[in-house]
């Protein structure tokens, strides 16, 4: 128990403890938040730059269904598998199954090819011109809500 003298020096060593702490708590919120990244699993600059892997699987995504002759390319989440699959007409194909991590990269960059707010997970629904061997052809990005997030639809309209 302090003695009555060392009480001013308890109070002041417990109210800068105090201090520092709460002064060390609301930096660590700042600089979280200022070095949040937009897309969680990618920095804005892999999901903007043509050569990062996002970049590369989203276009060998579209590119491999534009050659296959696919209506529309599907992204999904069942369960805690990510699926990439083609339409033609009323069948539907398995075209990959990409690790979970890159739904949310994915997706973004899907955004971001049609010109739509990569950042903000909500329903979209855009058409935009992807070159495709020197050819630019016509998709319409469609996103949903569901449980696991956005489902993503990329429908091919023309070549």
């Amino acid at each position: 128990m302090p003695s009555n003298q060392d009480f001013p020096v308890f109070t002041v060593l417990l109210f800068s403890i105090t201090a520092v702490s709460g002064f060390l708590f609301i930096y660590g919120l700042i600089m979280m938040r200022k070095h949040r990244q937009a897309v969680p699993g990618a920095s804005m600059q892999e999901i903007v730059d043509s050569s990062s892997p996002f970049s590369r699987v989203a276009g060998l995504i579209i590119s491999d269904s534009i050659e296959k002759g696919a209506d529309s390319v599907i992204l999904r989440q069942q369960g805690d598998e990510l699926i990439v699959e083609n339409r033609f007409g009323d069948e539907i194909r398995n075209m990959m199954c990409p690790p979970l991590h890159l739904k949310i990269p994915l997706t973004a960059r899907f955004k971001y090819l049609a010109g739509v707010d990569y950042t903000k997970n909500e329903p979209v629904r855009k058409s935009f011109f992807y070159e495709h061997n020197g050819e630019k052809i016509e998709l319409e990005l469609i996103t949903s809500l569901n449980n696991f997030g956005e489902q993503v639809e990329i429908i091919i309209k023309a070549g």
